[in-house]
C-alpha cells in the first residue's frame, strides 16, 4: 500500500468537511472543523485560497448533481429509486479534473461517490 501524499491527505480532510456544508450559514462551523482537523492530523497550515478552490470544486459538483436529468452526465434513471448508477461518474470526474487542474485527480475521484450520496441519493 502506497503512502498518501500530504497534499492529497490535506484535500481529502477538507473535502470531507465541505461535502456536509450545505448552507452558507454552516460555513463558520465548517471552517472551525477544517482548522481543527488540519491541526490534529498535522496536515499543514490553514490555506484560505486552497480551501476556496476545494469549496468551488464542491459547489460545481453539487450544482451538476442538482441538475439531475438535465445534466449531460446523468445516464437516466435506472429504476424506481435514485441510484448512483444513474451517473456517468467517469465522464463527470474527467470533466471536473479538466476544470480544476490545481486539485489532484485522486481527490476528485474519491469525492464524487460521497457527493452523489450526499446530494443525489439522500
Amino acid at each position: 500500500m502506497s503512502e498518501t501524499s500530504p497534499d492529497i491527505a490535506y484535500n481529502r480532510e477538507v473535502l470531507a468537511v465541505l461535502l456536509w456544508e450545505m448552507l452558507p450559514s454552516q460555513r463558520p462551523d465548517a471552517e472551525r472543523k477544517i482548522k481543527r482537523r488540519l491541526r490534529e492530523k498535522r496536515l499543514g497550515k490553514y490555506d484560505q485560497q486552497r480551501i476556496d478552490a476545494l469549496r468551488l470544486l464542491k459547489e460545481r459538483t453539487v450544482r451538476e448533481l442538482h441538475r439531475k436529468s438535465e445534466s449531460r452526465f446523468h445516464r437516466g434513471y435506472s429504476g424506481k429509486y435514485s441510484r448512483s448508477e444513474d451517473w456517468d461518474v467517469e465522464r463527470l470526474a474527467q470533466h471536473l479534473v479538466d476544470e480544476h487542474v490545481d486539485i489532484p485527480e485522486e481527490n476528485i475521484r474519491a469525492m464524487l461517490p460521497q457527493a452523489i450520496y450526499a446530494y443525489y441519493l439522500r
